[in-house]
């Protein structure tokens, strides 16, 4: 799941045409910087396609109506050079409410541990978790190493309490975000949950104008904030986390 937000990359638009062509290499570059940005290497793609059609040709003046393809992506190689990408503000808003017991909670601490080992000590990282009350377990601040392991620790450590009040968990991170001084130009929040509110504002329509009023500014010369949701559990409500995401400019919806 983390992976995919990692490799946010945009669609590519191919134009169709009654014969197959030969096999080709169609550039796509990504385009959406609301996490990281990493400069291009000008001489190759972020990412290429090659497809290999089976028949030379279908529809017109073929006996083939339909065919099949074979397509293989292959993606550049990050830099090793990790100040090549724009430091980040990223505050966690975390579920551990009851309906997050189990599975879904370790995974939710799996995904926390592989972003500490993707961010660096010039990224910014806090954590709020909420069940029936919310509250900051990792106050927003430098990943240093030791504060990076402080994180993990503190993580491996938590555990599962009260309802959903989801409402409270990203009013509270956005709060965490607004209040650092001097912020990075990407911010973003990142919500893992299974969406099912059940105290605070637990209506769909709430949530979402929640949302806008915390993160989405109308002062143009501050950078604006995205929220990322992470759905868990085959049970997790799909129409409210995508709805959230939808609320902010840049945000996604990954389950």
């Amino acid at each position: 799941m983390f992976s995919s937000f990692r490799k946010n990359l945009s669609e590519t638009n191919q134009n169709s045409n009654s014969t197959a062509s030969s096999p080709s290499t169609v550039p796509m570059y990504t385009q959406d910087d609301s996490f990281v940005h990493i400069d291009q290497d000008k001489n190759k793609p972020a990412l290429s396609l090659k497809v290999i059609p089976l028949h030379d040709s279908i529809g017109l003046g073929s006996t083939q109506t339909s065919t099949q393809l074979c397509a293989s992506l292959v993606a550049r190689d990050l830099p090793d050079d990790d100040s090549k990408r724009a430091p980040v503000d990223i505050v966690v808003a975390l579920d551990v409410s009851g309906s997050m017991n189990g599975s879904k909670l370790d995974l939710c601490k799996s995904t926390l541990s592989q972003l500490l080992r993707e961010l660096s000590s010039s990224d910014r990282f806090g954590l709020v978790t909420f069940g029936s009350d919310v509250q900051v377990d990792i106050p927003s601040r430098k990943l240093t190493a030791m504060n990076k392991e402080n994180a993990l620790s503190k993580i491996k450590r938590l555990k599962t309490r009260g309802c959903t009040n989801l409402s409270g968990g990203i009013g509270m991170a956005a709060q965490e975000l607004h209040s650092i001084e001097a912020p990075h130009e990407v911010r973003a929040v990142l919500l893992l949950t299974d969406g099912l509110a059940n105290e605070g504002v637990s209506d769909k329509e709430g949530i979402v104008n929640l949302t806008k009023g915390c993160l989405v500014s109308n002062n143009e010369t501050s950078s604006f904030i995205a929220i990322h949701c992470f759905g868990y559990g085959s049970d997790h409500d799909k129409d409210i986390l995508r709805e959230i995401s939808q609320a902010t400019q840049g945000g996604t919806y990954y389950y």
